[in-house]
């Protein structure tokens, strides 16, 4: 559903005027200096989608460098693929196993996992901290984050009560 890689759903200005266009046919249109700006990018929006795409780009290029960038929809489909799997350019997928588009994929949890209450970790199990490739295993994973986190949060605060108690003890002894 909504594919990236072959859905035409990125609005571009050209010099033949404005169409849609999928990621790939977006890299190479922009390799062949023919865009001229996007439909419903919004000001705050034009810089980070310029990093996204210099980043894309460049990452194919990294992979599988060329003299000059190639303008054809073949180089750049292949290339985003080696990327990451056909399923992680889709906006939406049926199954919240997989990858979406910037999103990574839920794990199935056993009927009853439930994060503990004492917790803080909403945070922590929805969007744990992640790297190309890594997964949490387990619901006992993800509650080994979020205590850790929780912890951390724990020892900051001590840390910030104790400095202002110091700082209310050296105030009373100069108002002395």
């Amino acid at each position: 559903m909504h594919d990236l890689l072959n859905d035409p759903l990125i609005g571009v200005r050209m010099p033949r005027g404005e169409r849609r266009v999928s990621l790939p046919e977006l890299l190479a249109a922009l390799s062949a200096n023919e865009v001229e700006g996007y439909t419903g990018l919004r000001a705050h929006q034009a810089d980070p989608w310029h990093v996204f795409l210099v980043q894309l780009a460049a990452s194919i290029q990294a992979r599988c460098p060329t003299n000059s960038l190639p303008t054809d929809r073949e180089y750049w489909c292949n290339g985003l693929l080696n990327l990451a799997d056909a399923n992680a350019w889709h906006l939406v997928v049926e199954d919240v196993t997989q990858p979406a588009f910037l999103q990574h994929p839920c794990l199935p949890r056993a009927r009853g996992d439930r994060p503990p209450a004492c917790l803080d970790s909403s945070f922590a199990l929805s969007s744990p901290p992640r790297t190309r490739g890594s997964t949490f295993e387990s619901f006992g994973e993800s509650y080994a984050v979020a205590h850790e986190l929780r912890q951390k949060r724990s020892q900051q605060r001590a840390r910030t009560r104790s400095i202002t108690r110091f700082s209310c003890a050296a105030f009373r002894l100069c108002v002395r």
